[in-house]
């Protein structure tokens, strides 16, 4: 069955799969908006970060709260551009709640919508 012979029950279903898919898996998935903004991060995310829900993340600044050193973002972000959107295995150094350093290897691409 091709996807536009779905009905909406059916899209929904998946979505629902997926959405929990997502939120339930070890490894940390997340979306920002252009800003920086959290706009989703999975358990595994928010535990490893310290936090208690997306609530209290998107109260912070990515570059100021979670950037041990806050100009690494910009960095990033240049790397980011310069590699067409897309970066695998960029090592950054961020923080949790509470200072202290995390190392992190981030795969990461541009989406569009």
């Amino acid at each position: 069955m091709k996807d536009s012979e779905k009905t909406k029950e059916q899209l929904i279903n998946e979505l629902l799969k997926l959405r929990i898919t997502l939120k339930d898996m070890p490894a940390v998935y997340y979306r920002t908006d252009k800003e920086g903004n959290f706009i989703m991060i999975n358990n595994a995310g928010i535990r490893l970060f310290g936090y208690n829900s997306l609530k209290d993340m998107r109260k912070k600044s990515i570059s100021k709260d979670f950037y041990l050193n806050p100009g690494d973002r910009e960095k990033y972000l240049k790397e980011l551009k310069k590699n067409k959107g897309y970066l695998k295995d960029y090592e950054i150094v961020l923080k949790k709640k509470d200072g202290t350093p995390l190392v992190i290897s981030d795969t990461s691409r541009f989406y569009y919508d």
